[in-house]
C-alpha cells in the first residue's frame, strides 16, 4: 500500500518500548507484554543490557527493532586494534519491583545485599521496574515511570525517615516514640507519592 495513512489503519503503528534508554511500562502493558518477554525480544537481537538500548519499537508484525546507543554500536575489530575480552551478559536482579532470588543466588548474593545496594542509591527494590547487574558489578536500574520531581521527593522523604530513625535510637523512650511516629508518617507520604 502506498498511502501511509491507509497502511497504518490496516497494519497498525509500531509501539515504542524503550526511548532514550528508559523502558516505557505503559506501552508494555498496552501491548500486553511482560518484562520477561521484552528481555527475550532484546536477547533475540543480541542485546543483553537494557542500558545499551537507545530506542526499541515493537512493529505491527510483532518484531522488535532496536537502536543501540552510539557507544554500544558494533565496530569492526580492525578498528579496535586490541584484544576484546568477552564477559558474561548482564543478569536481571530485580523485575517488576521484586528481587530475582534465583539470579542473586547464582551470582553469590542475597536479598540483603541487594537492599544494601539499593539503599546506597536511596531507592527501594519496589521502586525498581527492572535492574541488571553487569559482570563488572555495575548495576543498571530502570525505575517505575515517575517524574524526576517525584523521584527526588521520595528520595528526600526516605532520607528524612532514616534521620528520624537514627535520632530515635539515641533518645529516651518518650522522644523515641515521637521520632518513630514521624518516620511512619513519612512512610505514608511516600506511599501516597508512589
Amino acid at each position: 500500500m502506498k498511502s501511509k495513512k491507509v497502511r497504518d489503519l490496516v497494519e497498525g503503528e509500531g509501539t515504542v518500548f524503550i526511548q532514550q534508554g528508559k523502558i516505557i511500562e505503559k506501552n508494555l502493558k498496552k501491548e500486553r507484554y511482560t518484562t520477561d518477554e521484552l528481555m527475550e525480544l532484546l536477547r533475540k537481537k543480541d542485546v543483553f543490557a537494557v542500558s545499551d538500548v537507545n530506542f526499541a519499537i515493537l512493529e505491527p508484525s510483532g518484531e522488535l527493532n532496536v537502536m543501540l546507543k552510539k557507544s554500544k554500536m558494533p565496530v569492526v575489530l580492525e578498528d579496535l586494534k586490541k584484544n576484546i575480552q568477552h564477559g558474561k551478559p548482564p543478569e536481571v536482579i530485580i523485575m517488576d519491583g521484586k528481587p530475582v532470588e534465583k539470579t542473586l543466588q547464582s551470582i553469590g548474593r542475597d536479598v540483603k545485599w541487594l537492599r544494601d545496594q539499593m539503599e546506597k542509591k536511596n531507592v527501594r527494590i519496589s521502586d525498581v521496574f527492572l535492574a541488571q547487574i553487569h559482570d563488572d558489578g555495575k548495576i543498571f536500574m530502570d525505575l517505575y515511570d515517575r517524574t524526576e520531581e517525584e523521584h527526588e521527593l521520595i528520595s528526600l522523604l526516605r532520607q528524612c525517615q532514616k534521620n528520624f530513625l537514627i535520632a530515635g535510637k539515641n533518645t529516651e523512650e518518650k522522644e523515641r516514640l515521637i521520632f518513630y511516629k514521624n518516620a511512619e508518617i513519612l512512610e505514608e507520604c511516600m506511599n501516597m507519592v508512589r
